[in-house]
């Protein structure tokens, strides 16, 4: 029987990150995933959004703000190596992301159409109109402080995740309130304003490659087609049998995402959400947005994508969740808010629609938690989500600290890709290079 340092199931985004950064640091790792392709399933149905902490400015905590930003702090920090790893920070101390063809994250900020006090989505009666307002223009004022402080955070004498989330009234400034510029959009400009955000667009298939293929260049080893039968405990190790035969290893990562929901762990208890995303040919529109209104069923977001033909389409999703039963009717509004927001509707084919699984760790009450999570449930055997795709570096560098603790990072090699086929490329992109 063949022995590992670690065993993960599960080769979505949260099972290959871990399996790089463990490999990376010398310890023998097998993966594998009953899938054929790696990150073919939920990792692949994101629309391509990179959270660097943007959207999470609107919320009064700062929790799921300041985790962003952790997350873009390790980015930093621990993957210097790749060549496709593009952010930067210069000599003045300013985030850069540098323009190349394998840059995993793209330039271009996406930008924030705010509902304002005499929009529409606020009229409902005088008291509760009243009230509405006023808790909304709280959480936009807190909004618009935030991006003030990232915009003047100095990344060399300063951590992002301290000084960005502790923003207060002091740091608002009108001046990061622009008029909007809505010529592909039926929205009403004069109930709207722009904030220019410091989110962007990824391209997450050369991210979950480049992670990839830096694991197989440390030595790690794979199985797709595999399905977990059982694991046991034997003195210090698991057994881990699968069907393509048992290995055994010390430490034992789940990273089966939808499926830990049969794991039966006392204390971690994970839900699935799925959340409609809508691909058209020509784009919708030349730009990176997000409406923000209070109504979720009103909020809309436009992603510009690129084929790796240059040809530019639209990945589209909103404010709205759904669960397995109602799922088809949440997309059929999603595509009636489409129909109503954009000019050029007509203009474009839907080439499809589908709802994006997202399985999250359940906090409190069941409320949407966007983090990611490690549960030890029992010693050295490890149950993970990864919340969102972004949150990855943070999740693998959190089980790096765990399984071998707070070593030096190693940025000591250069890692240039080639493409590997057993990675799969996300959702959005099949469906347009299956179709024009």
């Amino acid at each position: 029987m063949i022995k590992f340092d670690v065993i993960i199931a599960g080769a979505g985004i949260a099972g290959i990150s871990s399996a790089e950064i463990l490999a990376r640091y010398g310890l023998r790792v097998l993966i594998f995933d009953i899938n054929e392709k790696f990150c073919s399933f939920s990792s692949s149905q994101q629309h391509g959004w990179y959270h660097l902490g943007s959207l999470y400015s609107i919320f009064p905590e700062s929790d799921y703000l300041k985790s962003m930003l952790v997350s873009l702090e390790n980015l930093v920090k621990n993957y210097k190596c790749f060549d496709g790893m593009n952010a930067t920070i210069d000599k003045n101390g300013k985030l850069n992301f540098k323009k190349k063809k394998n840059a995993w994250i793209n330039n271009d900020r996406i930008k924030y159409l705010v509902a304002s006090r005499n929009n529409k989505d606020f009229k409902i009666n005088k008291i509760k109109n009243i009230l509405k307002i006023i808790d909304w223009e709280k959480k936009i004022k807190k909004f618009v402080s935030r991006h003030k402080r990232y915009e003047k955070i100095n990344w060399n004498k300063m951590k992002a995740s301290d000084f960005v989330p502790k923003a207060n009234l002091l740091d608002y400034r009108k001046k990061f309130i622009k008029k909007p510029d809505l010529e592909e959009l039926t929205l009403d400009k004069n109930t709207h304003f722009m904030m220019e955000g410091y989110d962007r667009t990824m391209k997450s298939y050369l991210i979950a490659n480049d992670l990839f293929d830096s694991f197989l260049k440390n030595k790690g080893k794979f199985l797709n087609k595999t399905k977990l039968l059982n694991l046991k405990k034997i003195e210090n190790n698991f057994e881990i049998k699968t069907s393509k035969g048992k290995f055994l290893c010390k430490y034992f990562v789940n990273a089966t995402g939808y499926n830990l929901k049969k794991d039966n762990a006392k204390n971690f208890k994970v839900k699935s959400v799925y959340s409609p995303i809508a691909v058209f040919y020509p784009p919708l529109s030349k730009k990176n947005f997000v409406r923000l209104t209070p109504k979720k069923n009103k909020t809309i977001n436009h992603l510009l994508h690129k084929t790796e033909e240059n040809v530019n389409y639209s990945v589209i999703g909103c404010g709205m969740d759904a669960d397995k039963k109602n799922r088809k009717n949440v997309e059929k509004k999603l595509i009636s808010l489409c129909k109503k927001n954009f000019k050029n509707y007509k203009k474009s084919n839907l080439m499809g629609i589908y709802s994006g699984l997202k399985t999250e760790y359940v906090k409190n009450k069941g409320e949407r938690h966007y983090n990611f999570k490690i549960y030890e449930k029992a010693k050295n055997h490890y149950l993970i989500i990864p919340g969102k795709f972004s949150l990855c570096f943070s999740l693998a560098s959190e089980l790096k600290n765990k399984i071998i603790g707070k070593t030096k990072i190693k940025n000591n090699k250069f890692y240039k890709s080639k493409k590997n086929k057993i990675i799969s490329y996300p959702l959005h992109y099949n469906l347009i290079s299956k179709n024009i």
